[in-house]
């Protein structure tokens, strides 16, 4: 499944579709943090992060809002409070 969606993430990016090759990710992130996969979950995370600085300012606000759900379920506490200061 994250073989797959690794490629789906890429061709979306390649394509120029980046907030598509964002959510695809986000969608990952997801999955890795259910079942528990911390520390490839942390750097898919990183990840979009690095890429959401494209994007428009409600869609920066909407993925960092994500991101610091996603840390916050997985534990990581002062991740969580620094992408919640930058929303």
């Amino acid at each position: 499944f994250t073989l797959r969606m690794r490629d789906i993430q890429m061709n979306y990016q390649r394509g120029g579709a980046v907030a598509l090759a964002t959510e695809a990710r986000l969608k990952l992130a997801r999955y890795l943090v259910m079942t528990r996969k911390r520390r490839e979950a942390n750097e898919l995370l990183n990840e979009i992060y690095d890429l959401v600085h494209e994007q428009s300012l409600a869609t920066k606000v909407s993925v960092i809002g994500a991101l610091a759900e996603l840390y916050g379920e997985l534990g990581f506490r002062r991740k969580y409070a620094y992408y919640m200061r930058e929303m």
